[in-house]
């Protein structure tokens, strides 16, 4: 990486299931390949979990929310929160793939252990200033991304992304579609690993984490596109202006990848656009 520029790791959450598996096969034809110098794309992903705690798993995520047993949920994982271990789990990196394996089951609850061995890798194994933490229905603009990070002294603790309360207590919460992590607030995270509470979604407990610290969040809008009449409606000066493209479709069977591809011919199309060095699959 050109030490004369912010580098930066892209870390895409990931899972070797459908539609993960396809999303991810369309990144890596997008905007992955058109990766920038000072950029390092790497995917993370936990073991499987046995089919009995999938099961649980599923059933937790699906009434979290739930006005009738939202707090059957919250005071079950309460209970099980108490049994994880702060503990770095042992992970693997795999060179050929770019992918950190994790030796902790993949569930909603067990994805701060997941973060935690994330992050211990790339304080021992790069040398990069800056983490971002995204997902496989993510498309970057990884050299207006680069070009972003100008802004920020990256000796700094920067804690930035799309912020989904602001006006909200009792702590603002990056979304976890997109999270910007300076290596500096990482070191200091991992110094306090038993702040990281696991009786919440990642993201929540994550901020709740950096409040305790005392950073405040930046904000980096992210560009949501739902479906494909969203993505037209949306002009090219919108597009200019983001880096960050949540491609999560609302619809059943999902349709990220084509929104994916239809918004990197756009990108590629826009006349302020001044990178054209690109072909597409």
């Amino acid at each position: 990486m050109n030490k004369l520029e912010p580098s930066i790791v892209f870390a895409i959450s990931h899972a070797e299931l459908y539609p993960w598996i396809e999303i991810k096969e369309i990144q890596e034809k997008t905007w992955i390949r058109k990766s920038s110098n000072n950029a390092k794309i790497i995917f993370y992903l936990s073991k499987p979990a046995p089919p009995v705690i999938k099961q649980i798993d599923f059933l937790i995520e699906k009434y979290r929310f739930s006005s009738k047993y939202g707090r059957v949920v919250t005071f079950i994982n309460k209970i099980s929160a108490r049994f994880i271990s702060h503990k770095i789990p042992k992970y693997t990196f795999e060179d050929d793939t770019n992918y950190l394996v994790v030796n902790s089951w993949s569930t909603y609850q067990l994805f701060g252990r997941r973060n935690l061995a994330l992050f211990d890798w790339f304080i021992k194994h790069t040398n990069a200033d800056y983490l971002y933490q995204t997902n496989v229905s993510s498309y970057v603009n990884i050299n207006k991304f680069v070009k972003r990070l100008d802004y920020f002294d990256k000796k700094d603790l920067i804690y930035g992304g799309s912020i989904i309360n602001p006006d909200r207590l009792p702590f603002p919460i990056v979304s976890g579609s997109g999270k910007l992590l300076s290596r500096n607030l990482i070191i200091e995270i991992m110094r306090n690993p038993k702040l990281l509470r696991f009786d919440n979604l990642e993201d929540v407990a994550l901020a709740e984490l950096i409040n305790r610290i005392g950073v405040e969040p930046v904000d980096l809008p992210r560009l949501d596109l739902p479906n494909l009449t969203a993505l037209k409606s949306r002009s090219n000066t919108d597009l200019d202006s983001h880096f960050h493209f949540r491609c999560k479709s609302d619809s059943i069977p999902r349709n990220d990848v084509q929104i994916m591809e239809e918004l990197h011919i756009r990108i590629l199309e826009n006349p302020n656009n001044s990178d054209k060095s690109d072909t597409f699959l």
